[in-house]
């Protein structure tokens, strides 16, 4: 039996010019868990590129990837989740 490959959903967050680099540090932080370092080389990313894909999420982590999405745009950070 072959097995098919599973589905993965990206996490992406967009650069804007009202939210600051710290910010973005710690939405991500909170929200993903991440060291205060892991999270702050991703707003660098975000910032300098205009985009940065954070995190990604089996399918089947659909619920739980909807409300990391949830707390990071509710601070006005745009973000998205896109299948890969």
């Amino acid at each position: 039996m072959v097995r098919k490959k599973a589905k993965l959903i990206g996490l992406y967050v967009f650069h804007n010019e009202l939210n600051s680099t710290e910010l973005v540090t710690d939405v991500l932080q909170r929200a993903l868990g991440y060291h205060h370092t892991q999270a702050g080389n991703c707003a660098s990313v975000i910032f300098h590129k205009g985009e940065y894909l954070v995190r990604t999420f089996d399918i089947l982590e659909m619920e739980k990837a909807q409300i990391i999405l949830q707390v990071i745009t509710d601070q006005d950070i745009p973000a998205k989740l896109l299948p890969l």
